[in-house]
């Protein structure tokens, strides 16, 4: 009997958090899936396509919609994004490290 009135409990706590979540996320374009992929990969940043769907039990076509969603509203970028982002980086900062040095032979 205990364990029937937990597990209405929780269901209860679960589509309240649900309903506020959703009324909270609609004032910023995003939806509950959204929520859930963005506090997912907050909290395990790198994790693939596949670990995701897997940790959360959701198929790959929600994901795909899901990530493609988030991407177009800029609140999230693509592994290869980040590689590209990061290489633009390493190379400005190579550069800057080779003017300095060149800078300073000619002085």
């Amino acid at each position: 009997m205990e364990n029937r009135i937990l597990g209405k409990s929780v269901a209860i706590l679960h589509r309240r958090e649900q309903k506020y979540m959703t009324k909270i996320m609609k004032e910023y374009g995003i939806g509950y899936s959204s929520y859930n992929f963005l506090f997912y990969l907050s909290a395990n940043p790198g994790s693939s396509q596949k670990e995701t769907c897997e940790n959360m039990a959701v198929d790959e076509a929600l994901a795909v919609r899901t990530m493609k969603k988030l991407q177009e509203q800029q609140l999230m970028v693509s592994g290869l994004e980040k590689m590209a982002s990061y290489s633009e980086k390493v190379l400005h900062n190579i550069k800057t490290q080779q003017e300095e040095v060149h800078g300073r032979e000619t002085e």
